[in-house]
């Protein structure tokens, strides 16, 4: 358990089951940051690249699925974004972006079932 411990203290991973969110704030190399992630119905893997102001997230099922309804993601501080754009599996997904405090909180406009296999995007 100690090594959970660090993977939640280093990813700032957090997961809220019944309201379907999912969050990371890599405290360490968030320019180019990967870890894993796992939850009662499934797990994968997080990535995150910030390269030339452009945000580069995918989050992929690796094992089981996972009900997606919001993601939040921690960016560095002074970050600007663009157009935020989702996807699943490749198809576009309609999704409410808003930015506050640093953070950019991505709210699908349904829930989102990500299957083994299958990788939700976002980039801005």
């Amino acid at each position: 358990m100690a090594a959970w411990g660090g993977i939640l203290a280093l990813s700032g991973f957090q997961y809220d089951a019944h309201g379907g969110k999912l969050a990371f704030a890599p405290r360490i190399n968030a320019e180019d940051f990967r870890c894993f992630w796992s939850t009662p119905t499934g797990w994968g893997t997080f990535t995150q690249r910030l390269q030339n102001g452009k945000l580069e997230a995918a989050l992929v099922v690796e094992h089981g699925s996972l009900a997606l309804g919001e993601l939040k993601l921690a960016l560095p501080a002074g970050m600007e974004i663009g157009a935020v754009q989702v996807s699943l599996g490749g198809a576009a997904l309609k999704a409410r972006p808003s930015l506050k405090a640093g953070v950019l909180s991505v709210k699908l406009s349904k829930v989102a079932t990500v299957e083994a296999g299958q990788a939700l995007r976002v980039t801005a």
